[in-house]
């Protein structure tokens, strides 16, 4: 029965995804309305909602663009759709590393459009059929392994060896 139920979870859960970049409002949004909808498309995938406090850290520690009049605009909620999902895994000082990494010559739509499409590719081809044990311990191994390759080309300047591997 266990196995079932988490199959059925599982194929919910697939059923959810991040926005895409002309799904984020166009309008620039205060704070409050910033939360709510930061909430609305992160909840299903962290376990921590998104605060004022954590939008102000963020803000602070240039994860984020600075709001103009108050206002957040598509870009920071894109920014801190991305610092939220990936905080669950990684340090605000490896993200901060890997953004600036990864944000060479990219615009920000871009960098979101292609994080969300691999982030709905991987949501969706998680394994149908799963056995809960097997799959616990398979996916926690990955998990470890993935973490510290990613920490690994952080911590080494990932775009000299993303350009050595096109070599």
């Amino acid at each position: 029965m266990e196995a079932k139920n988490f199959e059925n979870w599982l194929t919910q859960y697939r059923q959810n995804q991040l926005p895409n970049w002309t799904d984020l409002p166009k309008l620039d949004l205060y704070m409050d309305q910033l939360i709510d909808c930061v909430n609305h498309y992160i909840t299903p995938f962290t376990e921590t909602p998104i605060t004022k406090t954590m939008i102000n850290s963020y803000v602070k520690l240039g994860l984020v663009d600075k709001p103009i009049k108050k206002r957040y605009t598509r870009h920071s909620l894109a920014q801190i759709i991305i610092v939220s999902v990936l905080k669950s895994a990684f340090s605000l000082d490896y993200i901060k590393n890997g953004i600036e990494i990864a944000g060479h010559d990219i615009s920000l739509e871009d960098a979101f459009t292609e994080f969300t499409a691999k982030f709905n590719d991987e949501l969706l081809n998680l394994r149908k059929q799963a056995n809960a044990v097997t799959d616990f311990e398979s996916m926690a191994i990955r998990t470890v392994l993935y973490q510290t390759v990613v920490n690994h080309l952080v911590a080494n300047n990932l775009s000299l060896i993303s350009a050595d591997l096109m070599e």
